[in-house]
This record gives structure tokens, C-alpha cells and sequence, in this order.
């Protein structure tokens, strides 16, 4: 299963001139660190060939090591818009979870030898956006805006 999931808010900037104007974010906060990583049943040590196993079978190439973290906030190039507003800039990476069980020994039927989680992340995220605190679009977009815009008045 993949998810979008939300990584960093910046601080909002309004815009007032009628034209709009370029958009320059700052201060970036972090919201959540998703890390590649797995759970099993049978411990660490089985979690980390889980994820191992799920790695080399998976057709994503380039997934990230067992431990890793997505990349800082890669910032957002200075960038415009044509109508005034409050806008932010937020990331968002792709989050990967898969469950697994693997199953020992010859009787049927086979008792679970291990069970657990691995969550993995999109290699080259986060993805810096920009959102207009009125419209936001999209349940990561709505998340950040729910953080860091202005309730209406």
C-alpha cells in the first residue's frame, strides 16, 4: 500500500498585490520523519531480513536502506502566482507499507513462522509544492493547511 504522507510545513506568506507576485518559503517545519524500517514477530534481526527480502523483491528500484529517513526539506525554487492569497509551501513523501508472514516447518496446516510490517519510502522525495490556504486540494494538501493557515474568519 502507498500513502501520502505529509513531511514539512512552511509558514504561510500572503500576497496582496492584485497581480499576484512571486512566493519565496522559508523556515521549513518537519511534521513527520516517516523511517524505512520493518516489525516481525521474531525480532530485530528478522525485521531487518524482511526488509531485506522486500527490497530485493520489489520492483521500486533504489529504495532507501533499512534506518534511513527521507532527505531535509528540499525547498521550494522561487516561484509565482497571479491572484493575491495566503500560500504555503509543504513536502510530502510516498510511504510504502507491506505486511508479510513466512511460514516454517512441513505440517499442513503450517503454523506462521514469523509475521510483521515493512514500511519503505519512493526514493527522491519529498516533493516541495505550494498550496493556496483557501483552496487546497487533496488530503495532504487540506493536512498542512489545517497546521499552519489561518482558520476563516
Amino acid at each position: 500500500m502507498e500513502t501520502q504522507t505529509l513531511t514539512y510545513v512552511t509558514p504561510t506568506v500572503t500576497l496582496t498585490a492584485p497581480d499576484g507576485g512571486p512566493l519565496r518559503f522559508a523556515d521549513a517545519r518537519p511534521v513527520q520523519r516517516p523511517v524505512a524500517t520493518a516489525a516481525s514477530s521474531a525480532g530485530e534481526a528478522d525485521a531487518r531480513r524482511a526488509y531485506d527480502a522486500f527490497v530485493s523483491r520489489s520492483p521500486t528500484p533504489r529504495l532507501p536502506a533499512y534506518g534511513s529517513s527521507p532527505d531535509p526539506y528540499p525547498g521550494v525554487p522561487v516561484t509565482g502566482t497571479d491572484r493575491p492569497g495566503r500560500y504555503l509551501g509543504y513536502a510530502f513523501n510516498w510511504v510504502i507499507t507491506s505486511s508479510f508472514v513466512r511460514h516454517c516447518g512441513g505440517a499442513a496446516p503450517r503454523p506462521p513462522g514469523a509475521f510483521g510490517t515493512v514500511t519503505t519510502l519512493r526514493p527522491r522525495f519529498p516533493v516541495a509544492l505550494v498550496s493556496d490556504c483557501a483552496a487546497p486540494r487533496g488530503d495532504v494538501e487540506r493536512q498542512a493547511a489545517l497546521l499552519v493557515c489561518d482558520p476563516p474568519a
